[in-house]
């Protein structure tokens, strides 16, 4: 008897750090929306009245599993183009977020971001992340989430402001520029993430233990996609560049005028040949 008590508490400890160390996957649906919303960091349209709000953050840094200090809630919406993400990063000292300008990919201060696995393979992630002063990043997530690729350059649209609420951030990510099957399973896996600068405290909605050997395969999981089809990119962006100088003129010389100008342009393109092959351009005249 003593022993087969001992055999069933030893179970029950094992079962008990098991299911510790994974947490049960929590599940989002996406709502098809027919009015797109307006990417301007306010998020007053209708569509998000139609869309869910999620909630129920905990804190991967610095005291994993504990609630979050200050409360976030986000939506997510899509029509036959794109999907739209709002985030609400509320606070209850909003004159104390933090907005640092940066360049591209390297963002600072208070921020929010998504991670899509829309392979649903369980280790590739798409990552956007916008900060409170409306900074971009981009990356491709690899090996799980151990790889990232921050060189990759997605075509998408972020907006924040800055309330009396907190942080509010509205996204819209093009269906071109994430990868997935035609016969995709109506499955994604989703992670969204808010960094609270000053108390460096990073939360996430699918709790994750800091020490996972991994973060895609844990991630959360988004349904409602059914009637999403993928797209081929087929992205171009021109560009151009004028300089203007001023030297001193010489009166003999009748090309050196004391001043000249010099444009210059080009244009950079992404087209999409397959799901999964993607040929960069740029074009420099």
């Amino acid at each position: 008897m003593k022993r087969t008590l001992t055999f069933y508490l030893l179970l029950f400890q094992i079962f008990f750090i098991m299911t510790g160390q994974t947490p049960e996957k929590k599940q989002y649906k996406a709502t098809k929306i027919i009015v797109p919303p307006e990417i301007d960091g306010i998020l007053g349209d209708e569509s998000w009245k139609e869309g869910i709000w999620g909630s129920d953050f905990t804190q991967w840094q610095p005291y994993n599993g504990r609630p979050e200090s200050q409360r976030t809630e986000f939506n997510i919406v899509f029509d036959e183009d794109n999907l739209y993400v709002a985030i609400k990063a509320f606070d209850t000292s909003p004159d104390s977020i933090v907005k640092r300008l940066g360049r591209k990919d390297n963002i600072d201060g208070d921020w929010v971001a998504i991670i899509i696995d829309s392979y649903h393979d369980l280790r590739t992630g798409f990552m956007f992340g916008v900060s409170a002063a409306g900074v971009k990043l981009d990356e491709i997530m690899s090996n799980d989430g151990n790889n990232e690729d921050s060189s990759w350059e997605a075509n998408w649209w972020a907006k924040t402001t800055v309330n009396d609420e907190g942080l509010f951030a509205e996204m819209k990510i093009p269906f071109s520029q994430l990868r997935f099957e035609k016969n995709s399973e109506d499955v994604w896996g989703l992670e969204i993430l808010r960094f609270l600068y000053r108390n460096n405290e990073t939360s996430i909605w699918q709790p994750i233990p800091r020490d996972a050997p991994g973060l895609i395969h844990m991630m959360g999981e988004m349904t409602g996609l059914e009637q999403v089809k993928p797209r081929k990119i087929f992205d171009i962006t021109p560009y151009g560049v004028a300089k203007v100088e001023r030297y001193k003129s010489e009166p003999e010389n009748p090309f050196a005028t004391g001043k000249g100008s010099k444009i210059n342009g080009g244009l950079d393109a992404k087209i999409g040949i397959t799901n999964n092959l993607t040929v960069d351009l740029t074009v420099n005249p």
